[in-house]
């Protein structure tokens, strides 16, 4: 196979780019992050495809990782010569493996290629993904294994390629795996899945043997349940006919105490009433005394207006009174005149001396016995009127201590009513409450009388509940029957809860039986897997000798002679165990183990054993190309010298694609 041209659409970051190469060595030089690993993915990807979304390898090699970072449709096309045959390959990518479009030509007919349900490498190559991949696909070996526990040995990675086409297994690991899957199937010290499965089967066992002894436990329960339930039965007749017979002369007494309590409650209510017939009297009484003294009240006002009235209609309409208002009057008005007369005598006495002095004594005399006479009317006047007024003060203040007698009278017989009142209330409260308890006291009697009924007619469940239920005063003889009845029924409902507490305890039979089935059938499959896997092993042995048999030679062989020219003789021998541990040294008498070379050597006796295998297991395709992803990263200068100067010496045979990022590489590829 030779690859001509590279068209990318879009593939991750790459997008529309061209590559054309040619025979021999082709360098393809860019810096880090260029995309370089991406490209021999889409060269991987238009061969093989996208795996499907449940496969493991989606994580490193999916369409998700490599989706155009643009948006554009992922896909592009590839010119490439088989055997003589030119073919031009177009593949578009969608979200899924149902949206991917193929189409595959020979630009020699221009005849469509129709592939059927391969891949485009496996219909034209015959080899899988897996061999195309881990045979012209080298990468960086990644030398340091001290520090990470992820990368695998150099026998790992060789041995998978020549046994399954996979750097990713090896007779260690499917035989660790072997030991492993026996391992915990069963193990030495007693352990795994066998012994496990077993020790579950004897346990499921022992539950199925309990519980078939807590079931006949359950039966011997349910037995004593029925004996003591016919005992029961028997206690209860015993009961109920000597019940019967104490509840005839106890109901008797019954009745009489009933009637007892009627003809006293009848009499304490004729009682009653005449009592408060008494106090309903005494209420009418205070009643009318009550209102009585109201009369008598409104009387003594009628009095005291009648007086004061009286007193106005005198005082304006008196005879008497007139007659000695008007001399009183009288004898002022004469007292003034002649008073006026006498001074003006004095006047002219002391002035003019017209008048005689007789005159002057004449006048004065009259007018002092005028003012007189005034003063004792009017003296007269104020004693009648002080007398007059004594009189009514007298009557008002008798008026008085009627009213207030009165009062009092009727505060009194309100309180006495007031307190007859609540008497009488309170009385009613208190024979509210002995009626009730007598009534209480009677019901109780009618009660205890419905219940010794229900003793001799033997109960009825169905009106008045469960006979034994019944609060019975039984006699010393029916307690003792009912204290047995009570243990019986006791061991009853004990032996009803130990029964439902074993049940519960019972597991499902049926589910364990089928459990230990599915158990024995699981335990006879692994003991066949187990032995399967013990012929596996060793199979797997044979296998490996013969391998190593008819492997180990000519990949040996191929290995030595591309490690002489990689270190230009001075490592001529390589060699590797069983295991693939690999040994390298200038002869194979001095031969050491790959750890102790530096980085660069160890890389380099991996690209020689990658390129030899690949070599042996590709011997029927030996045009396929080689594809070098930084496989010289860990070389000096020299070192990668002498390995471009060897693969193009094998260019010669094959295409070499070489992809790089250091400057120096690229030269070198360049000079030839």
């Amino acid at each position: 196979m030779k690859i001509l041209e590279i068209h990318i659409n879009a593939f991750g970051k790459l997008e529309n780019i061209d590559f054309s190469l040619d025979s021999g060595v082709n360098c393809i030089f860019e810096d880090n992050e260029y995309g370089k690993s991406t490209l021999l993915a889409f060269v991987r990807a238009m061969l093989y495809g996208f795996p499907p979304r449940s496969s493991a390898s989606i994580r490193d090699f999916g369409r998700q990782k490599y989706k155009p970072w643009s948006g554009a449709a992922m896909g592009g096309s590839m010119l490439f010569k088989v055997r003589g045959t030119q073919y031009l390959l177009k593949r578009q990518f969608g979200d899924r493996r149902s949206e991917d479009e193929l189409e595959i030509f020979d630009t020699g007919s221009g005849a469509s290629i129709a592939l059927g349900d391969e891949e485009v490498g496996q219909f034209l190559f015959g080899i899988n993904e897996p061999e195309f991949i881990h045979t012209v696909f080298v990468g960086q070996m990644l030398t340091d294994f001290s520090q990470s526990k992820q990368l695998m040995s150099i026998s790992d990675r060789l041995t998978g390629l020549s046994t399954l086409g996979d750097d990713t297994y090896s007779y260690e690991v499917v035989s660790r795996r072997i030991d492993e899957a026996m391992k915990a199937l069963r193990n030495k010290r007693g352990g795994g899945r066998i012994p496990e499965l077993s020790a579950r089967l004897a346990e499921l066992e022992n539950i199925e043997h309990a519980a078939f002894e807590t079931l006949d436990r359950v039966a011997a329960l349910d037995d004593e349940k029925r004996q003591l339930e016919s005992q029961v039965l028997s206690l209860d007749n015993q009961i109920q006919v000597a019940r019967k017979e104490s509840a005839l002369s106890e109901a008797s007494d019954v009745r009489a105490m009933i009637q007892e309590k009627t003809v006293v409650s009848d009499k304490q209510d004729r009682e009653v009433e005449a009592y408060l017939s008494r106090i309903d009297r005494g209420i009418f009484s205070l009643q009318e005394q009550e209102r009585e003294a109201m009369a008598r009240l409104e009387e003594i006002h009628t009095l005291k207006i009648l007086l004061h009235t009286d007193s106005r209609e005198k005082n304006s309409r008196g005879s008497e009174t007139v007659q000695s208002r008007v001399r009183s009057s009288i004898v002022g008005w004469g007292a003034v005149l002649t008073s006026m007369i006498a001074v003006l005598i004095v006047l002219d006495w002391a002035f003019f001396h017209v008048m005689r002095q007789p005159l002057f004594f004449l006048f004065w005399i009259p007018t002092l016995l005028l003012w007189g006479l005034f003063f004792m009317l009017r003296s007269s006047e104020r004693r009648t009127e002080k007398v007059r007024r004594q009189m009514i003060d007298n009557r008002e203040v008798e008026f008085s201590e009627d009213e207030n007698s009165v009062r009092a009278q009727i505060v009194f017989a309100r309180e006495k009513l007031a307190e007859a009142r609540q008497n009488r209330e309170a009385f009613l409260i208190q024979v509210a409450k002995l009626n009730a308890a007598r009534e209480l006291e009677i019901q109780s009697l009618s009660d205890r009388l419905n219940n010794l009924d229900i003793k001799m007619n033997g109960g009825e469940p169905g009106k008045e509940g469960d006979y034994y239920s019944q609060p019975f005063d039984d006699s010393e003889a029916v307690e003792k029957w009912v204290a047995m009845r009570f243990e019986v029924t006791s061991r009853i409902s004990n032996i009803e809860g130990a029964t439902e507490s074993l049940r519960s305890m019972i597991p499902d039979l049926s589910a364990i039986q089928e459990e230990a089935a599915g158990i024995a059938e699981t335990i006879a499959d692994a003991e066949r897997h187990y032995q399967a896997l013990n012929l596996a092993k060793k199979a797997l042995e044979e296998a490996s000798e013969e391998m190593r048999r008819v492997f180990a030679p000519p990949v040996r062989e191929k290995a030595s002679e591309y490690l002489a020219l990689l270190t230009e003789g001075r490592y001529a021998s390589l060699s590797f165990d069983r295991a693939f541990h690999v040994r390298a040294g200038e002869r194979q008498t001095d031969e050491k183990s790959a750890e102790y070379y530096s980085a660069g050597t160890v890389d380099q006796i991996y690209l020689a054993l990658r390129l030899a295998i690949s070599d042996v297991i590709l011997e029927q395709y030996p045009n396929m190309p080689i594809f070098l992803d930084d496989a010289l990263v860990q070389y000096d200068l020299e070192r990668a010298e002498c390995a471009v100067k060897m693969l193009k010496s094998m260019s010669g045979r094959r295409q070499i694609i070489m992809l790089t990022c250091h400057e120096h590489i690229a030269k070198l590829c360049g000079d030839a």
